[in-house]
């Protein structure tokens, strides 16, 4: 997604740089998040992919379902009733979400 770019004619300015007037170049940073939350099955990730198709912005998806999958958690029972799998699991999520948003920014997406 391009960003703005904003010149700013120097001649007009109390600046001494650049030397004999012109133009300084600045690029406008506008970063755009949006993060759905909700419960489960209410749509979230439906709203989340219509948002990113209108607007142009990439989407980072969840990833407690990869996680889970990874850590073959597929009964929440497990993780209730064990507090260091629990934390280990939630870790793991926090760790890949992050990781993906970086992958993101890294390559200029966000």
């Amino acid at each position: 997604m391009p960003r703005p770019i904003t010149l700013i004619n120097t001649d007009s300015a109390d600046k001494e740089y650049p030397p004999n007037g012109g133009f300084f170049l600045f690029q406008e940073v506008c970063i755009l998040k949006i993060a759905v939350t909700g419960t489960h099955g209410t749509g979230k990730t439906s709203l989340a992919e219509a948002l990113s198709n209108h607007t142009g912005l990439p989407l980072i998806t969840e990833q407690a379902r990869i996680v889970a999958a990874e850590m073959d958690l597929t009964d929440c029972n497990r993780l209730l009733n064990d507090q260091e799998l629990a934390k280990a699991f939630q870790w793991r999520v926090l760790e890949r979400q992050i990781a993906e948003q970086r992958k993101r920014r890294s390559s200029g997406m966000c």
